[in-house]
């Protein structure tokens, strides 16, 4: 039984030391995929950068010509005068539509008789 309790305790310290052992090589695995991935983006980044020289190198520049000069615009695009316009108008109407209300209300109370005023129960009625 002692025996065999020695042989089961020393395959129990190997095992142990096989997994320790795998567990640096899945950390080194994981490590070299991550160093693959890196050079790869940057494989990759390359070879677009590669064609997208070999394209401008294909372009023939040499029959260009300018048609003509280019122009300033006579009038804006953004933001539409007309839109301005009625936007400023709409507000000054809106103010001034709110001016006169004031005026109004501010002339009927000042044309109350002050005996009228003075009465709670004319205020009610």
């Amino acid at each position: 039984a002692l025996a065999n309790e020695e042989a089961l305790t020393s395959n129990l310290h190997a095992l142990k030391q096989r997994a320790i052992a795998t567990g640096l090589a899945f950390v080194k695995l994981r490590e070299l995929e991550r160093e693959v991935d890196a050079s790869r983006a940057v494989y990759e980044a390359f070879l677009v950068r590669a064609r997208e020289t070999r394209e401008q190198e294909r372009l023939d520049t040499v029959n260009v010509r300018v048609l003509s000069d280019a122009q300033p615009t006579l009038d804006r695009s953004w933001p539409p005068r007309r839109l301005i316009l009625l936007m400023a108008a709409l507000a000054a109407g809106l103010l001034g539509g709110a001016g006169l209300a004031y005026v109004a209300e501010q002339l009927n109370r000042n044309s109350r008789p002050a005996a009228q005023a003075a009465t709670p129960m004319a205020r009610v009625a």
